[in-house]
């Protein structure tokens, strides 16, 4: 039996009223709360990223292969260097460290409370805990425009966790009703049976609570799930997921750091419908969707004609051409969706992709990567290395004050030198008197010893 129609999200795509679940057994099932993380641990237990770790003076300390587990062990002080593209999304493998860090901080109840209807809620309630938070572990630059992103991120990753809470939900819920069934018409054929969604939202009561969830929010939750508020917003979405004509297939990554990866192997930007292209292609080269193949053939030869038209088409640089492209785009999919801009991820709104924010960026020497590393980070590097520079200097002045004192400690033995050459002087010139008188004496003394000897030479001699 199919193990693949049992998932809540299909369910609503096909716009069915039933759920079904796999034939696997129905015996030795993990608990509601088990099944929630298992998933989400394991994923975060492979996907490791080497990142750098900054101290609090903002100096580079070392290289660190870490989980966002192991970010939570940061010391004191350490925090992870963050990388921001020009439009202060996060990027590289800090960036993909950061986002996920913020996926887990939702998971807990003293940051995204289970009862909470929406992301509104919850970031007025914990929004500022969740960025002090975020703050404290990685190295951010203090800018409104960076809040605002990350908040759009954490949105983001607040209604996926929201949508998978309520997805394990209604699975364990099925697997409690077929546990029941078992007993009165066998294993084999309760796992035949199909529920409705009122069917399994009146047996919500048949699972038990997560351990760090109270009495009263489990309650309040359950009641929102049965509420006719959240099944409007059921509908809403499965109508939204039916109009969505395309399906990416570069899974977990984000858009600002694909985009980051292609200005990083081929030193600019992508073109429009090559990043198209990019997202929404698969690693065999075709789409999921025949739609976005007919879209990129249609878009493709409206830019060539495009670029025939024009009265020098042979000199087509990259920038006449993705203008060209984002043109075609507009006109076949229609204008971005207020405070959006497509193809760029969260945070970056139309008016920054413009024509004229294009050229105004270009006359800059900029890009929308900002050379793959933003303003901030960049302040934060020249921090850190004027930082390294005054420590360099210190050590440089108390090298120079050693230096000064054994420069003293040699001039003082130079004076003893000098003051043992003045004595040694001394001492050579009192031999050399002494010597002096010696031959005096010892002249005196052979005058008058061969005066002894000799008397008549003496006599002739002083006659």
């Amino acid at each position: 039996m199919s193990g693949s129609r049992n998932s809540l999200q299909q369910h609503e795509e096909q716009q069915s009223d039933t759920v079904s679940t796999d034939g696997s057994s129905l015996s030795g099932r993990a608990s509601f709360e088990t099944t929630l993380n298992a998933e989400s641990n394991q994923f975060d237990e492979l996907e490791c990223n080497e990142v750098e770790i900054i101290d609090k003076n903002g100096n580079i300390i070392r290289k660190q292969t870490m989980t966002t587990k192991d970010v939570t062990k940061l010391k004191t002080g350490e925090k992870v260097l963050v990388h921001l593209n020009g439009f202060d999304q996060p990027i590289r493998s800090a960036g993909s460290l950061c986002t996920r860090y913020m996926g887990n901080l939702l998971k807990q109840q003293r940051f995204c409370p289970i009862e909470a209807k929406d992301w509104r809620e919850v970031k007025r309630r914990c929004g500022v805990i969740l960025m002090e938070d975020i703050r404290g572990k990685f190295s951010l630059p203090e800018r409104e425009n960076v809040d605002r992103v990350l908040l759009l991120i954490l949105g983001d990753k607040y209604r996926a966790r929201k949508y998978n809470v309520k997805d394990k939900l209604f699975k364990s819920v099925i697997e409690k009703l077929k546990l029941r069934e078992a007993d009165n018409i066998g294993i084999d054929d309760a796992q035949e049976i199909q529920y409705t969604e009122e069917q399994i939202l009146e047996g919500l009561d048949l699972v038990d609570k997560p351990a760090d969830v109270t009495d009263y929010q489990w309650n309040k939750y359950k009641d929102y799930l049965r509420s006719s508020e959240l099944k409007n917003l059921s509908k809403l979405g499965k109508k939204a997921r039916g109009e969505k004509l395309h399906a990416h297939t570069t899974g977990a990554r984000s858009h600002a750091r694909i985009r980051d990866e292609f200005m990083l192997k081929y030193n600019r930007e992508p073109y429009p419908l090559e990043f198209f292209d990019i997202v929404y292609k698969t690693k065999e080269g075709s789409y999921v969707k025949d739609v976005s193949k007919d879209f990129v053939d249609m878009a493709n030869k409206q830019v060539k004609k495009k670029i025939l038209n024009l009265d020098d088409s042979e000199c087509v640089d990259s920038h006449k051409r993705s203008k060209i492209e984002r043109e075609v785009v507009m006109e076949l999919i229609g204008p971005d969706k207020p405070g959006r801009a497509r193809l760029h991820g969260k945070g970056v709104t139309k008016s920054q992709v413009t024509d004229v924010s294009y050229d105004l960026r270009r006359t800059r020497g900029e890009s929308s990567t900002n050379n793959n590393v933003n303003v901030g980070t960049l302040l934060v590097l020249l921090e850190s290395q004027r930082q390294q520079i005054e420590s360099q200097n210190k050590q440089i002045q108390a090298q120079n004050k050693q230096i000064e004192a054994q420069n003293k400690k040699i001039q003082f033995q130079n004076q003893k030198i000098e003051s043992r050459d003045k004595q040694i002087m001394c001492l050579h010139q009192i031999l050399d008197d002494l010597r002096e008188e010696f031959r005096k004496i010892q002249s005196l003394f052979q005058d008058s010893y061969f005066s002894r000897e000799n008397p008549s030479s003496r006599a002739s001699h002083e006659e």
